[in-house]
């Protein structure tokens, strides 16, 4: 059922099904392997989850954005 490395089961398990759908097609855009590890795959779970700042940007926006990537 779940397509990514163990590393990753506390950022995907509870995403949303939609956005789990989007990590696995962005690191198959990126040839990364669906069970790898790297600083890539991470990166590319958190431009998808909400999971960055914005200079200047109110720490509760980031928060924002991650309230509606989870369950």
């Amino acid at each position: 059922m779940y397509f990514w490395n163990y590393e990753y089961r506390h950022e995907l398990r509870t995403l949303k099904p939609h956005l789990q759908e989007e990590v696995k097609k962005s690191w198959l855009q990126h040839d990364l392997e669906l069970d790898g590890v790297s600083d890539l795959h991470y990166e590319l779970i958190c431009c998808i989850n909400g999971d960055y700042t914005i200079q200047g940007e109110a720490p509760e926006e980031r928060l924002k954005r991650l309230e509606k990537s989870y369950h």
